[in-house]
Order: structure tokens, then sequence, then C-alpha cells
């Protein structure tokens, strides 16, 4: 193996580079445009700065902006962490960015380096690390350039392994950022004939997406998901769900749109609804945009903190769903989105006729748009055996004209130039 980080990661791109994808993991547009941009570019990085700086210029890793551009908001950023975390202001004070990211996205401010981006990722590592505090064991779906990683590894005492699952354009990045700050971490690379075994072998676990399956029942006191999970295809999100019911995962963390206009599913917004688990886990987090959010985007985001719970009984989920649906059925318009959150996770938990229609009753008439979520809604509807001809008819009509709606969809949102 190359001595130097660079040529390191380089090598263990090309090794996994070629590897074959399972059948359901069709890349979205935007990820397709993106992996075969990084792919070209790889070979004439000649240095680590210039490899992270074309990744955070060009790729669609991060919503980064010069300062120039982003700067007068970060005020705004902090009081956004503040309100969520006033009791971790000290923490807060140690997240800044890497020292590898591009100069004129990054500044000082308030005695850290920062940069627009570098807010959210401390906002995605408050919200897991002040919840699982004690993890041991972390599994990320979609690492991105690995800033996530490096917050837990600097800030969590009890942590042993952290494990990074995505392409290997991606992975590329990650580990050239995880081997630069932390070069005496043993670091390991899956290939292809690796099994839960090598996870002994590494602090820090990178598993190319298409050796994922490998990893499979793989424990671990978190899981993570945040931003790429809403960016798959419904096939490639629902084999990553699987995934997930197959390990022995304590919690999963998840930050991905929700809400999200119908037309919006090609390009960043690439399935009907996610994540979408069973009914095994308790959601002891569920809301949309935290503060965070509503600070950086007009998109709406469903956070949620899924804790894993022994198989309940059938009787037991019937009665939850229904007191959610009875909680629910009155005029929603105060806390509208709270209810459309709770009435779908009652639905993952023991999905009814009545649950559905109240679902399409608030999502079909008290928005200006229509969510996508509406299509997960009318096909769990129509899989019911106590679903009648009348709802069965509207159900229908409703697919039909969704349908009918996402064919229009525009063109996805692939930047053209570089982002500052």
């Amino acid at each position: 193996m190359p001595g130097n980080t660079l040529d390191q990661a380089r090598a263990h791109y090309a090794s996994a580079a070629g590897l074959p994808y399972p059948a359901q993991f069709e890349l979205s547009e935007r990820w397709s445009h993106w992996s075969a941009l990084t792919a070209r570019a790889i070979e004439s990085f000649g240095s680590l700065e210039e490899a992270i700086h074309f990744a955070q210029r060009e790729s669609g890793f991060e919503h980064r902006y010069s300062t120039t551009d982003s700067k007068s908001h970060w005020p705004l950023y902090q009081a956004a962490l503040i309100a969520d975390f006033p009791d971790r202001s000290a923490l807060i004070a140690k997240l800044e960015d890497s020292p590898l990211s591009h100069p004129q996205t990054v500044s000082e401010f308030e005695g850290r380096r920062m940069s627009n981006v570098t807010f959210w990722h401390a906002y995605e590592f408050l919200a897991t690390f002040c919840r699982v505090e004690n993890a041991k064991r972390i599994v990320e779906i979609g690492g991105g350039l690995g800033t996530l990683a490096r917050f837990w590894l600097e800030n969590a005492q009890d942590l042993s392994t952290y494990i990074l699952t995505d392409f290997p354009e991606s992975l590329f990045y990650a580990e050239i950022t995880l081997r630069s700050h932390f070069p005496g971490r043993r670091i390991r690379y899956i290939a292809q004939g690796d099994g839960l075994a090598a996870l002994a072998d590494g602090e820090i676990v990178l598993c190319p997406a298409q050796l994922a399956s490998n990893l499979r029942g793989l424990s671990a006191d978190l899981a993570i998901n945040s931003g790429s999970m809403q960016e798959m295809t419904e096939a490639a999100m629902l084999w990553w769900c699987d995934w997930l019911e197959a390990g022995q995962i304590e919690h999963f963390y998840s930050l991905n749109y929700g809400l999200q206009p119908i037309q919006a599913r090609r390009g960043g917004s690439a399935n009907w609804m996610c994540p979408r688990l069973g009914p095994n886990w308790d959601a002891v987090l569920l809301r949309l945009d935290p503060p965070i959010v509503r600070e950086q985007t007009l998109r709406h985001y469903r956070e949620v903190l899924f804790r894993r719970t022994p198989a309940p009984e059938r009787a037991e989920l019937e009665a939850r769903s229904l007191a959610i649906l009875q909680a629910h059925s009155r005029p929603v318009s105060i806390n509208r989105e709270q209810s459309v959150l709770e009435l779908l996770d009652a639905l993952r938990l023991s999905p009814s006729r009545d649950l559905v229609m109240r679902l399409v009753q608030i999502l079909g008439t008290l928005y200006d748009y229509r969510p996508k979520e509406l299509v997960h809604v009318c096909t769990v509807g129509l899989s019911l055996d106590d679903i009648t001809e009348e709802d069965r008819q509207i159900l229908t009509e409703l697919l039909t004209e969704l349908s009918a709606i996402a064919a229009e969809e525009h063109a996805a949102a692939i930047p053209s130039k570089p982002l500052f």
C-alpha cells in the first residue's frame, strides 16, 4: 500500500470503483453526475487540499458558500445551535472547520475556524452525541467528506469504532480528511473478502457501498443518515432500510427531506418518503425543521431518532396507532406538520383504513401542493384488506393524479458551475 495519504486513498478508490452494486442500487441522476465528475478528477489531484477544494466547490457533498455570501448569517446559525443545546456552549465552542477546507469559505468566528456548512455539521453532531453520548460503535450511511465522523472522533470519549459506508468516490475524500486529522488511528478499508470480523481491525472503517452486504447484521449503538437517504432512489433507500433492520442497531438518526412537493422527486428528492422502517422502533425524537434547518434552507427536513424495541404485540401496535389517530382527528391548522409526522409514524406502526384516509384528508386538502408522501400513503392504503371499494376508488384516482404530476418532473438540480 502506498505511503502517503493521497496515494493510499487513490489505491483504495481504484480497488472499489469497478465493483458491482446490488441490483437495487440505481444511482439518482445527481449522484451519477457527481460520481462521474470525481472519477475523472481523482488522478489529477496534486495535494490533499486540492482534492478537498474540488469536492467542496464542484460536487454536491455540502451546501458550502463563500464567506462573502454567508458570514453575515453566522450569528443566526450560532443562535440556532444554542437554542437547541443551551447547556452545551462549551462543546459548541470546540466544533470548527478543517484546515483542509477552501479558504474562501472559512473565517474566524468567536475564536474558531468556521464556515456556513460547519454549523450544519455541528448540529448533526450535537443532535446525535447529546442523545446517544456513550456510543461505542457508530455506522454512518453516506459519510460525505467525513466531517461528522471527525467531530465524533474528536469529542466522544467512549467511541471505539466509527464506520462510514458510501460510494467509493465519496470515501476517497473522507479517507483524505480522516487520515489527515487522525494519523495515529487504525483505518480499515473493507475489501471483497472481508466480513464482520474486519471491524475489529480499525478504529475508523471505510466500506464501499458495493460491499455493504459484507457488513449486514453488524451491531452498533447508533446508525446515522443525514441528507443522503433523501437522494436515493426508492429501491436503494428500501435496501438500506432492510440493511438497518438486519443489524443489531440500538438507535438510528435521520435528518432528511420531508413533505417535499411531488415535482421535486427527481434530483435531490428521489423517493416518496424516507426512511421507512418497520414497527420495531420507537420514534423518541420526531419533528420538522430544527432551528438550524430553518436558518439555512427553505426545504422541509424531517428529523427522527429511532430506538429499537423488542418486537411488540400486534394489539399493542394497533392501540398506539389508534391513540395517535384519535389525537390528530380534530382540526390541525395550528400543528399541521407535527400532526402529519406523527400520523405517518402511526402508519409505520400499524396501518389502518382510518389512518390512511385521515392522512389523505390532511395532505390532500391542507397544502397548496401535493407532498410526495401522499404516494406512499395511497400505496399503503391500497394494500389493506379492509379498505372499502369507495375508498379504493378515491385512492386509485389520487394515485393516478399524483403519477401524472410526477411525470412532469423538473430537470434535476445539478450545478453547472462551482458553488463559490
